[in-house]
């Protein structure tokens, strides 16, 4: 999924200052948090090979 990575808040619970600010798109991506579903799969496939 787009979103954190685990164990941080979803920007919908408050989770990124960028998107809890409703920053404009392509400014301020320094303080995004958020990952692209790929991302997001590759460091969960990584947690389960290393038993976490």
């Amino acid at each position: 999924y787009n979103g954190t990575p685990r164990g941080l808040e979803n920007c919908n619970e408050s989770g990124c200052s960028r998107c809890n600010d409703a920053a404009p798109c392509g400014t301020n991506l320094e303080t995004c948090l958020c990952l692209h579903a790929e991302e997001n799969a590759l460091l969960e496939a990584g947690r389960e090979r290393i038993g976490e």
